[in-house]
């Protein structure tokens, strides 16, 4: 700031007389890159100053360069925006479609109507050229995508009938699938339809559909191709009824279902017998109901083991078609059965079967010559029925013969079953067997056997 002191009236002195003002000394902030510049050099008047000031700022050439990094900072986060939000959105919208893998009702090679009240649709097959459906990719992106980590909340019901429109990728002979993975979803929810079936979340609490990965699930069984082949289901962690999604376990070879005599109700699902791996069925305390059709076990071709035990509501007889096969242990026990001993002994047994066991039912009647051709039979349990007599000759391979509980049984017993070396039991009590002639009076002597 400069000031002149009064010098008392003088004559204003001309334009040209006025000195100038001195140089004016911009400091500029040492941190932003400011340095000294000097405003003018020369004549200059107050009014110009701001203007002249700001030319020498944006002429500065740090400040250009501060001014284009702000922006090309401004541009990039810009651009990182967009794409984050691009990312977001599309992540989104896939979640979306994925949990809502419903079919078109108006797609015909989707799924057919429900003509028959049940409340599902089925899809129609598709050609093995065809691209896999748009439902079809959805439920098993879903599967692969979000059961994981939320394994209750697959759509089971919708899936099931689209994924069982194409061909199986887990069945044999199946080189070339549309898609592959429908597979294990399908066994997925035939599991999981089992679980839901159960009372008292027993089987949740058990361990099952925790995880999609089944096959460490209790009482499941897989093979190298993580195919389900054994499921064993035991009181109180049996389902109220067999669900017929159990026909998606093709590859399911042991079957076995202890109940309560109250649970499992129901009847067998259609398709169940006739798996194709299916070589052990065990049932046994359920309230199933009966009876099945005689060609039930009709397509049940690797059928080898089949074990019946007190199941009350299945029928008194036993489907013909059962004694067809090459069956090596049959056990129907407790199951009140009323079928001819001479449907029961038939000669497509007889090279196959080692056990047989027919105690606690309704048989009646004498014991068929047939029965001694049973050349591979070690086990024969007759117990509790009302069998009236015995044939001339009983089949050598015998270790163990059990026929107690048979009140009308007073035919004689055969001469070579007293003296079998291979004979390890016998239970004769509760008959009135003897003796043939020529062995004695004495009933007790005989081999092993007991009397009584």
């Amino acid at each position: 700031m400069f000031s002149r002191a009064w010098a008392g009236p003088s004559k204003q002195p001309a334009a040209h007389e006025l000195s100038p003002w001195p140089p004016l000394s911009v400091h500029k902030e040492k941190e932003r890159g400011w340095t000294d510049v000097e405003v003018g050099a020369g004549p200059s008047t107050s009014s110009d100053f701001p203007q002249r000031l700001h030319q020498v700022r944006h002429s500065c050439p740090c400040e250009q360069r501060h001014e284009k990094k702000r922006k090309s900072n401004c541009c990039w986060i810009i651009i990182l925006v967009i794409i984050i939000l691009f990312l977001l959105g599309n992540s989104i919208f896939l979640n979306i479609k994925t949990l809502s893998p419903k079919t078109s009702p108006g797609d015909p090679e989707l799924a057919t109507p429900d003509t028959k009240g049940t409340g599902t649709t089925t899809a129609k097959p598709s050609s093995s050229t065809s691209a896999p459906s748009a439902a079809l990719v959805n439920c098993l992106s879903q599967f692969s995508i979000n059961a994981p980590s939320s394994p209750t909340s697959y759509p089971c019901g919708t899936c099931v009938p689209i994924m069982a429109g194409v061909p199986n990728d887990l069945a044999d002979g199946v080189t070339n699938p549309q898609t592959t993975g429908q597979g294990n979803a399908l066994q997925f929810c035939a599991l999981k339809a089992i679980s839901d079936a159960t009372a008292g979340n027993a089987l949740q609490n058990a361990g099952w559909v925790k995880d999609v990965k089944f096959c460490g699930w209790n009482g499941v069984q897989c093979d190298s191709k993580g195919r389900v082949t054994a499921l064993n289901l035991a009181f109180p962690a049996v389902p109220a009824s067999l669900p017929t999604d159990l026909t998606s376990l093709i590859g399911l070879q042991n079957l076995q279902v202890v109940g309560d005599r109250n649970v499992p109700a129901g009847t067998i699902p259609d398709g169940l017998l006739s798996l194709p791996s299916l070589n052990t069925l065990h049932l046994e305390s359920t309230a199933i109901q009966g009876p099945l059709p005689d060609n039930a076990f009709n397509k049940s071709s690797k059928l080898t083991s089949v074990t019946l035990v007190k199941n009350a509501q299945l029928g008194q007889t036993v489907p013909t078609g059962l004694f067809s096969l090459p069956l090596q242990t049959l056990i129907i026990n407790t199951q009140n059965i009323s079928t001819p001993l001479t449907t029961i002994f038939t000669s497509a047994l007889a090279s196959t079967l080692t056990t047989l066991d027919l105690s606690f039912n309704a048989l009646t009647g004498a014991l068929p010559s047939t029965l001694s051709s049973y050349n591979v039979l070690t086990d024969l349990h007759l117990d509790a029925n009302d069998i009236t007599a015995l044939p001339a000759a009983l089949p050598v391979s015998l270790k163990a013969f059990t026929i107690a509980t048979n009140p009308r049984l007073a035919s004689t017993i055969p001469a070579a079953v007293c003296s079998s070396s291979t004979l390890a039991s016998c239970d004769f009590r509760g008959t009135q067997l003897k003796i043939s002639t020529g062995q004695g009076n004495a009933t007790t002597v005989c081999g092993k056997c007991l009397f009584g």
